[in-house]
């Protein structure tokens, strides 16, 4: 089977691959004339237009909506992809996951046409410990003298190279980059942007949304007629002047005195007819090339669609690019993350449904066995119908702290030494160190407590054991000094470290009964 794939590849290495040229049919003859659009300006196009800009968020945030199951073919297969999650948020400078790493390379595919990840293993090189995203303006495949891309003997790019041709220039393999690509042309290695076919329509939108605030600023207020002299008083160049002197903030004014023989009218602007609607065009090209309904851009109330239709074409946008995203997480990152620790374990990526489909009978159904009553009482209650249908039938437990809550004393608290506990409170640290692996209270509220105040409510997160040399290099989290530790736990040469989530902190730090003593926990937290 092995030269049956072999023969396969060959094809693909018969002609060079070269940048893709992106062109467009004159209107003014047959020919093609190449335009040049540069990444940087696609990145202006999507920092400088609204409409574009919610376009592209609003595609990104509805992809990775209801979010995704992982489904596992063993327990160790289990074990290795949730250690590494888990070390993707942990290594993250913004704690991000991966459903934002998900959301995030959306936004990059539809603004430039690719995605790059970078996947970057521990000192040892035996497993993966952080998923580094690398800039699409500064990432490129690695290319010859000819600027085309370089092919390894099957026809595939050899790798990749970040800032190429200057100082910092960075090459990897192509094992190293997790490339996500949404829409391509043939066999291209290069992604085409959401925003290309949309670009020349936004500039031209942008000059006319330029033009019209122009007209209305310059043009905006009438324009003053003034007359200078009459028959009898015939006016020379210096009294003309001194009347445009002085009429030159005429708008500005109350009021104008001037002698009879000076005429002042007005001439009034025209403004060529239904001007608000000139973008009109325009604006629906974009919006059409995006996908998404337009209510959703441009805030209108109507709706334009039946709910089915909406339900029918989200799902026509949504699901090419979702299957995509599953093959790049399940090919490009979980596969090498188990390679290299030796597992041959599969994961499978499975999407939630954004608008779930009910079967219309079926709702029919429920609906007439609800509203059917016998002897006054309906045939099913509507508790029972919602089970039917499948849909949840009390309301979702508020997973916030609620002041119920805080008023009631309902949390354990955690002890740390002060300065710590203020520098929570602060939203300085964001992790606490311990000797010790808790098996209580992990993601459980807790009041954060500290001498003899109170800073608010946190949660701590599963612990990671840690080595000396990790807790330097975590210092910037935890803030804990090498003399606290040597203070605190001599000798000791593992620790563990807890990420945490502030839940609430209290705007005045409030007093509470101090037991001397204590350490880390505290069972029941009395107020003064």
């Amino acid at each position: 089977m092995r030269w049956l794939k072999t023969l396969a590849k060959i094809p693909r290495k018969l002609r060079p691959r070269e940048d893709p040229v992106y062109s467009v049919a004159s209107t003014e003859s047959d020919t093609l004339k190449e335009f040049s659009i540069s990444k940087e300006d696609l990145k202006v196009a999507y920092l400088s237009h609204p409409v574009v800009n919610r376009a592209l968020h609003f595609r990104a945030d509805l992809i990775v909506a209801r979010g995704f199951v992982l489904d596992f073919s063993d327990d160790k297969t289990k074990s290795i992809i949730e250690d590494f999650l888990f070390n993707v948020k942990l290594n993250s400078p913004l704690n991000v996951d991966l459903k934002t790493v998900i959301r995030n390379a959306c936004i990059d595919c539809d603004t430039f046409g690719n995605a790059y990840y970078q996947l970057i293993p521990n000192k040892a090189k035996n497993k993966i410990v952080k998923l580094s995203p690398r800039h699409p303006i500064q990432l490129d495949f690695q290319r010859d003298t000819k600027n085309s891309i370089s092919l390894d003997s099957y026809g595939e790019p050899i790798g990749y190279v970040f800032m190429a041709g200057q100082p910092e220039e960075v090459k990897y393999k192509r094992a190293e980059i997790a490339h996500l690509i949404f829409e391509t042309i043939g066999d291209e290695f290069l992604g085409i942007p959401l925003l290309l076919p949309m670009f020349k329509t936004i500039e031209r939108l942008s000059n006319i949304e330029f033009a019209i605030s122009q007209s209305l600023f310059k043009h905006g207020l009438p324009t003053r007629d003034i007359s200078v002299g009459d028959p009898d008083h015939i006016p020379t160049a210096d009294d003309i002047d001194a009347v445009a002197s002085q009429v030159k903030n005429i708008d500005a004014s109350a009021e104008y005195t001037h002698p009879y023989w000076y005429t002042v009218s007005t001439i009034d602007t025209n403004f060529p007819p239904n001007i608000q609607n000139l973008p009109e065009f325009f604006l629906n090209q974009i919006i059409t090339l995006s996908g998404v309904p337009k209510r959703f851009l441009t805030g209108e109330e109507g709706y334009a669609s039946s709910f089915e239709a909406l339900q029918r074409n989200l799902s026509l946008m949504l699901e090419p690019l979702q299957a995509r995203i599953k093959s790049w997480v399940e090919e490009q990152i979980f596969k090498p993350v188990l390679e290299i620790e030796k597992c041959d374990g599969t994961v499978e990526l499975t999407w939630r449904a954004v608008m779930p489909q009910a079967d219309p009978q079926l709702v029919k159904d429920a609906i007439s066995l609800a509203t059917t009553f016998v002897e006054g009482k309906p045939l099913i209650t509507w508790k029972e119908a919602r089970e039917k249908l499948k849909m949840p039938t009390e309301m979702a437990e508020e997973k916030g702290i609620t002041l119920a809550q805080l008023s009631q004393n309902d949390f354990a608290g955690i002890y740390l030494v002060e300065p710590h506990g203020e520098l929570i409170w602060r939203r300085r640290k964001k992790a606490i160190v311990k000797s010790v692996r808790f098996a209580t209270h992990i993601g459980e509220p807790l009041y954060l407590l500290s001498d003899k105040l109170c800073y608010g409510v946190i949660k701590l997160d599963s612990p990671v054991e840690i080595a000396l040399g990790e807790f330097k290099e975590l210092a910037p989290k935890h803030l804990v000094s090498d003399e606290e530790r040597e203070q605190w736990w001599p000798g000791k040469q593992k620790l563990f470290y807890y990420p945490l989530i502030v839940e609430k902190v209290f705007e005045t730090p409030r007093k509470w009964k101090y037991q001397r003593g204590v350490q880390n926990f505290v069972t029941k937290v009395e107020f003064e």
